[in-house]
């Protein structure tokens, strides 16, 4: 009995160590690549207008207005540009786009109620129903996108699972 408590002391340090060195920091990146948490902090209230929607039916009224507000918003207090960067993860070229839209929304006079056409003007992506798909995929708190990118998978705009397009796999068949 007393060998088998010293030997276990003995091994104490090494299974600390693995925890602490190996074992945390993979249960880190693993959390890491199912959490979803760049866009519902910049665009909460656009998330909120899109819940109950599914992509095919027409977008609630109240969206762009949100967008507008989060666009605004999000500029003040700095999180946009990570929402950006994470939406043109799936929509290349958005990024530059979303920060272009919210000095424009930001100019715009108080009280300017914002529809699909000011957006479409700015960029027909903003006022698309794949837009708002890709930001309501994005909306957490959990996500399956970076997961599939690393096996060269994403979801279409139904939600269904396919083969990345070939320009942007790394493992071509």
């Amino acid at each position: 009995m007393k060998n088998v408590r010293h030997r276990l002391l003995l091994l104490a340090p090494l299974a600390a160590f693995l925890l602490v060195f190996f074992a945390g920091p993979m249960a880190g990146l693993l959390s890491k690549s199912v959490r979803e948490v760049e866009v519902p902090r910049a665009l909460p209230g656009t998330v909120e207008a899109l819940e109950g929607w599914h992509y095919g039916a027409s977008l609630p009224p109240a969206v762009f207005n949100e967008f507008a507000s989060d666009l605004v918003s999000a500029r003040e207090n700095e999180t946009l540009a990570h929402a950006a960067r994470r939406l043109n993860y799936e929509i290349p070229g958005l990024r530059t786009t979303i920060m272009r839209a919210a000095k424009k929304v930001e100019a715009e006079p108080e009280g300017t109620q914002f529809d699909s056409a000011f957006f479409a003007k700015l960029d027909p992506n903003l006022a698309s129903p794949e837009f708002f798909a890709v930001v309501q995929r994005a909306s957490g708190p959990v996500s399956g996108f970076y997961l599939l990118s690393a096996f060269d998978l994403q979801r279409d705009f139904i939600g269904d699972i396919d083969w990345a397009p070939k320009e942007y796999r790394i493992y071509i068949d």
